[in-house]
């Protein structure tokens, strides 16, 4: 069977993604542990980066398992289900920035859901030809 290419190409495009945002989580961890050492109140901080390195992680699985099986329909629910938890965490993390007192941030968040969308929309093309 053909690969579905909207699953494959997201799928690798939430790999690269996944790969930077943890990187990004762990420096911001390793900031944030600076910061509680020297007295600061990192509680907050140390969530949101927790959430960015559990976000990228996400994002990271998602994309091999969408990369991976873009010619499987079989495995199209496994990727609705990794593709959904993923569009779940960029809501999440919009959540976190409105407790934080950043304010919704509507550019974030829909820049945040095109690409898990797309590979959500790879997925159900993918589960219609099982």
């Amino acid at each position: 069977m053909k690969s579905n290419m909207l699953l494959k190409v997201s799928g690798i495009l939430m790999i690269i993604g996944g790969i930077v945002t943890i990187i990004l989580g762990i420096i911001a961890l390793l900031f944030t542990g600076a910061a509680a050492a020297i007295g600061a109140k990192s509680g907050l901080l140390t969530m949101a980066s927790l959430f960015i390195l559990v976000n990228g992680i996400v994002s990271l699985i998602a994309g091999i398992i969408g990369a991976k099986n873009a010619a499987k329909p079989q495995m199209a629910q496994k990727c609705i289900v990794w593709g959904s938890l993923t569009a779940l965490m960029c809501i999440i993390g919009n959540i976190i920035y409105v407790i934080a007192g950043t304010g919704l941030n509507y550019t974030n968040l829909f820049i945040g859901l095109i690409l898990p969308a797309i590979y959500l929309l790879g997925a159900f093309q993918l589960k219609g030809k099982a």
